[in-house]
């Protein structure tokens, strides 16, 4: 679309629809509204709106950026993606998506980061012991110093718990799909 105003808030407003078809139940069609948002949000930053040190759409982030308004939409519909499959207990289309993600260069590394440590967070909640290396990966894609490299040895800390709230919506979903 030519008015990248129109495009990035109808992405928005796509994105919420998204979440809320999710919430009501029909993951299919959810599925189908975040599909639209990748396929239609530009990766180049020409709408000059950044949102500094501001916490992303995805209300589960647990540090702040500093990225272009259009590749946060692109970053928290992959994220939501990621999450409707892993409910759906499609593990591995939920990895496939968000390592999609993670490789676009153009998002840039603390984007690219956060979706690496989604992958390692999912990951540990299912006790699989390779999360560890999807959350080195963020680190090291993040770089030295930054936030989410500090978040990431936090996370892999000895007596680090995941927060409670996400395993148990997860044991509460489970439950809702068998």
């Amino acid at each position: 679309h030519d008015n990248m105003v129109f495009a990035y808030t109808h992405n928005i407003a796509l994105y919420y629809l998204g979440l809320k078809e999710r919430i009501e139940g029909k993951t299919e069609k959810a599925i189908k509204t975040f599909k639209k948002i990748i396929k239609t949000a530009n990766d180049k930053v020409s709408f000059r709106m950044r949102l500094r040190k501001k916490c992303f759409l995805t209300p589960d982030m647990k540090w702040r950026l500093d990225v272009p308004a259009e590749h946060e939409v692109i970053f928290s519909t992959f994220c939501e993606l990621g999450k409707t499959y892993f409910l759906l207990k499609d593990y591995e289309l939920a990895d496939q998506i968000l390592l999609e993600g993670a490789k676009r260069e153009v998002l840039g590394k603390d984007i690219r980061a956060a979706l690496y440590f989604e992958i390692g967070k999912m990951h540990k909640i299912l006790e699989k012991k390779d999360f560890i290396e999807y959350i080195v990966k963020a680190s090291e894609t993040a770089g030295e110093g930054s936030e989410i490299a500090l978040h990431c040895k936090t996370f892999l800390g000895t007596h680090f718990a995941l927060p409670e709230p996400e395993v148990e919506i997860w044991k509460i979903h489970e439950k809702i799909i068998e």
